[in-house]
């Protein structure tokens, strides 16, 4: 199956960020708030009691697909709430047909980027599994 184009990727990309306005009233901060505005000095400061099991990923998957053999699929996930407003994050997830139990690569960039089908593809067939990458909201 070839693969979609990549302005129609975008599409989706955007519409999944549409869907998500106007945010839901969300549940309290995933993180709590700076202590007399001073920023974390190490990790136990910035992670001590946060369990990111607590919180549901609320995982949407919008488009699957196969081409050459690895499994694509065009989703959103959940990663917190901040300043009281839910977080979400598109990614692409490529695997091989018929995996199980592999390793998996999480591709994260800085800005400016986005979840991108011809990163997570190759690097799907070299490791196991892809995961790219991009804020929807």
């Amino acid at each position: 199956m070839a693969q979609p184009p990549a302005n129609l990727l975008m599409l989706v990309l955007i519409g999944l960020a549409l869907a998500a306005w106007p945010p839901p009233s969300p549940a309290a901060d995933s993180l709590p708030p700076l202590v007399s505005g001073k920023a974390p000095q190490d990790l136990d400061e910035l992670w001590g009691g946060y369990d990111p099991r607590k919180e549901p990923l609320e995982v949407e998957v919008a488009k699957e697909w196969e081409a050459d053999g690895v499994v694509c699929r065009l989703g959103r996930y959940r990663v917190g709430v901040f300043k009281g407003t839910k977080s979400i994050m598109a990614a692409i997830y490529a695997f091989p047909k018929g995996g199980s139990n592999l390793p998996g690569l999480v591709q994260v960039h800085g800005g400016g980027q986005a979840a991108s089908l011809s990163a997570a593809t190759p690097a799907s067939r070299s490791t196991g599994a892809a995961t790219r990458c991009g804020w929807a909201t």
